[in-house]
């Protein structure tokens, strides 16, 4: 599920009544029994851990985060807390629960869409409501060790092409790994970003080659794929100004506090 191999369909984005099209139209709240029943009567795309093969479904993290509910017996919000932002001082970092929890509007083109239901349905898959800033304290924290061993990532297997409207993004570990080198820069680029994107505009990525550190939020859902495309040409404009500093060791093995 952290690799997205399970080969689980995506029903925020497939289907005739995927989320993302009724979530364009109105707020609303679903439960994750819901979103089960409703990935159970969709297709599979593959047998889990088919070779070569990961598509990219939220029901995977949905699927983690109730695991960690009950191995752990707390809400997710109390464990993101414990384990996430009071050890790295988020203070404007958190998982809304109810009305008094503030969720902000995004945007379809120029139109505001103020989706709170939604939002606090999401949980595990894309709930959490944070500032720039702090996502940009969690990147660093991720990729520096402040939040676990990071020589634990050496030891879990290789990474894998998501399904084609995702390429050129590869995952594994929970996060995304974009090569530089291929068509999409006109193969003139090196080295690869590592981080996340997501539906709203939102990212965070670490580019290995120049220690750099990006991370923003467009705020704009029309098109999910900008964010990573911007992460790209800063990181190439890095490269160009700066010239390519890494060496042929992978990525992972810079990783130091």
């Amino acid at each position: 599920m952290l690799f997205q191999i399970s080969g689980l369909p995506d029903v925020y984005t497939e289907g005739e009544n995927r989320y993302k099209s009724r979530v364009m139209a109105e707020d609303f709240r679903y439960t994750f029994d819901e979103m089960v029943a409703k990935t159970k009567r969709a297709a599979p795309h593959f047998k889990p851990r088919a070779k070569k093969r990961a598509y990219y479904a939220d029901i995977n993290f949905d699927l983690l985060g109730r695991i960690m509910e009950n191995a752990m017996n707390r809400p997710l919000r109390e464990l993101y807390d414990l384990y996430i932002f009071e050890p790295l001082d988020l203070k404007n970092t958190y998982l809304p629960a109810g009305k008094l929890d503030f969720v902000p509007a995004v945007y379809d083109k120029n139109r505001a869409i103020f989706r709170p239901g939604f939002i606090m349905s999401s949980g595990a898959s894309g709930g959490c409501v944070t500032t720039a800033r702090e996502m940009m304290k969690f990147l660093k924290a991720f990729f520096n060790g402040a939040l676990f061993d990071v020589s634990a990532l050496h030891d879990l297997p290789s990474f894998r092409k998501l399904q084609a409207s995702m390429m050129p993004i590869c995952y594994g570990s929970g996060y995304m790994r974009i090569p530089l080198n291929g068509g999409a820069t006109l193969f003139a680029g090196r080295g690869e970003l590592m981080g996340h994107a997501g539906s709203t505009g939102s990212f965070a990525f670490y580019y290995p080659a120049r220690e750099l550190f990006i991370a923003g939020d467009l705020n704009q859902m029309t098109n999910p794929a900008l964010p990573v495309r911007l992460s790209m040409r800063i990181a190439m404009a890095a490269q160009q100004s700066f010239g390519y500093a890494d060496t042929a060791e992978e990525p992972l093995n810079k990783l130091r506090n």
